[in-house]
């Protein structure tokens, strides 16, 4: 095999990878949401300012999450797409 099609076979490994990566935070995000939802709906109100801290610290975690799984993509289909102009 030459390092042209072994570089292709990889690039397509890597946007394979990608892509189900980001169908797995892609999933872990909606759970995460929904339980981050109830969180909040308990902490709701609470004397301290705790609850606004833990809700805003909630809200960055699934920014980030959906932040990755978007980065993931973006990567799958420039990986692709690179490997299929070799």
């Amino acid at each position: 095999m030459s390092q042209i099609q072994q570089l292709k076979a990889q690039l397509y490994q890597v946007s394979t990878d990608a892509t189900q990566g980001a169908g797995s935070l892609a999933g872990f995000r909606i759970r995460f949401s929904q339980s981050s939802a109830q969180v909040e709906q308990l902490i709701r109100g609470s004397a301290t300012n705790a609850d606004t801290d833990i809700i805003q610290l909630l809200d960055a975690a699934g920014k980030a999450v959906n932040d990755a799984a978007e980065a993931l993509q973006i990567a799958a289909q420039s990986c692709k797409t690179y490997a299929d102009q070799l």
